[in-house]
């Protein structure tokens, strides 16, 4: 399944997150725009969230 049209990868802190977040909130049209960001806990954990759009349903396969 198709998903993405611009990948960005960094660490950022916390904080640093919050302030990104909240950037491309007030920015997006959260009626058509989709963002996908991942945070990882460890290298074993991650947790998938959306901002806006959630356009195609996933599940965890492998």
């Amino acid at each position: 399944m198709w998903i993405q049209n611009s990948v960005f990868e960094g660490e950022v802190t916390n904080s640093q997150l919050s302030v990104i977040i909240k950037g491309v909130k007030d920015i997006i049209n959260s009626e058509y725009d989709s963002i996908i960001y991942y945070t990882f806990d460890s290298q074993k954990y991650t947790a998938r969230n959306v901002l806006g759009v959630e356009r195609n349903e996933t599940d965890s396969f492998i």
